[in-house]
């Protein structure tokens, strides 16, 4: 086995283990909010700029 196939291969068995609630030598990484009205506000674009800037649909970019 390649040795790409051997690291996707042990990050599958983690990833199963971390879900099936067992501790894993592995790290997490937690993103935080972002306030995308406040920094559409900001650029003064619309939603529709603003998607289309990243190349995401409007509701992608839209609170929830």
């Amino acid at each position: 086995m390649s040795i790409a196939f051997e690291t996707i291969l042990a990050g599958l068995v983690e990833a199963i283990a971390y879900a099936d609630g067992n501790a894993v030598d592995a790290k997490l990484h937690q993103t935080k909010a972002i306030d995308v009205k406040a920094i559409r506000a900001q650029q003064g674009s619309s939603q529709t700029e603003f998607s289309s800037s990243f190349d995401i649909s409007a509701g992608t970019s839209r609170p929830t």
